[in-house]
């Protein structure tokens, strides 16, 4: 059965429609009443320990356009400013406190660039990194950073990553995970 607009505000002027409860049937009245006892002495006491401030925490979402993953295409002429900004002001403006940004291997590793062939790559990308992070600050916002392995997905430029991680022993690739996650730090607390 459909109701049109006009058939719905008779029923809610005329009073049709309620908005209270149904009575509790008689055979539940007696678990009902236990119940509510039981709800309200509960909420008393999570109540009492509670000081009615809101708990500290970063809303964090991730700042995709700047992921590493996505390698060369950050170091874009426009990419920063069309691509990185927009999405970082849409976040502020949809309430996050702090952005979440994938740095990942070996993106802050020295001798990647080297096996790359392009050394001086590495600034590039370390410079990038710093200013998206003062732009973060600049906003008000904090920076979470998640470095792990990147994933070959579709759309993903980490084939080199991929072919470089393969060169390395198994001692290796933990010693340059090891001086990526001190090079984040280092760089991150410098700015």
């Amino acid at each position: 059965m459909r109701f049109n607009s006009l058939a719905l505000t008779l029923l809610l002027a005329t009073g049709s429609l309620s908005a209270q409860a149904p009575p509790v049937p008689s055979e539940f009245q007696d678990l009902y009443n236990t119940l509510t006892t039981q709800i309200t002495a509960f909420k008393k006491a999570v109540n009492a320990g509670w000081d009615g401030s809101s708990y500290a925490y970063l809303n964090a979402p991730q700042l995709e356009t700047a992921d590493s993953s996505q390698y060369t295409a950050l170091l874009g002429s426009t990419f920063y400013t069309y691509g990185v900004l927009p999405q970082l002001d849409e976040l502020k403006a949809l309430g996050a406190n702090a952005v979440t940004v994938h740095i990942d291997f070996p993106i802050f590793y020295v001798p990647f660039y080297t096996y790359a062939g392009n050394p001086a790559q590495y600034q590039q990308f370390v410079s990038f990194y710093q200013q998206l992070a003062q732009d973060i600050r600049a906003r008000g916002m904090k920076v979470v950073v998640e470095a792990t392995f990147p994933m070959p997905l579709t759309g993903s430029n980490t084939a080199q990553f991929q072919s470089y991680a393969q060169t390395l022993s198994w001692s290796e690739y933990m010693s340059g995970r090891a001086a990526q996650a001190l090079a984040v730090a280092q760089l991150s607390a410098a700015h």
